[in-house]
């Protein structure tokens, strides 16, 4: 996953990034949402990493990710949520991003 993030960039074309059931861990999520946070994919709209092993760290980035206006055209979020999960459902209820679980 670290090379996927380091591979995308600001002109980006992805629109639908399917990470889903890859045992990603918080290291990669981490990874991911630098790269989204460095404006990486701004045409994402939808974004699946859900039934990986992400945790508290994981979701913790993506909160800041999220907070921070990374991923400006995202509309859907599947990710399984950890302890941190009513921040990033308050993030993404804020910037109208779905999140399904």
């Amino acid at each position: 996953l670290v090379v996927l993030s380091n591979a995308i960039d600001d002109k980006s074309q992805l629109v639908y990034l399917y990470l889903g059931d890859n045992r990603i861990s918080d290291a990669g999520v981490l990874a991911l949402a630098n790269a989204f946070i460095r404006g990486a994919a701004p045409k994402i709209r939808m974004l699946e990493i859900s039934d990986n092993d992400i945790g508290e760290a994981g979701v913790r980035a993506l909160v800041d990710a999220c907070a921070g206006g990374a991923l400006p055209s995202l509309n859907f979020l599947a990710v399984d949520l950890g302890n941190e999960c009513a921040q990033l459902k308050a993030v993404c209820k804020s910037r109208n991003i779905e999140i399904p679980y």
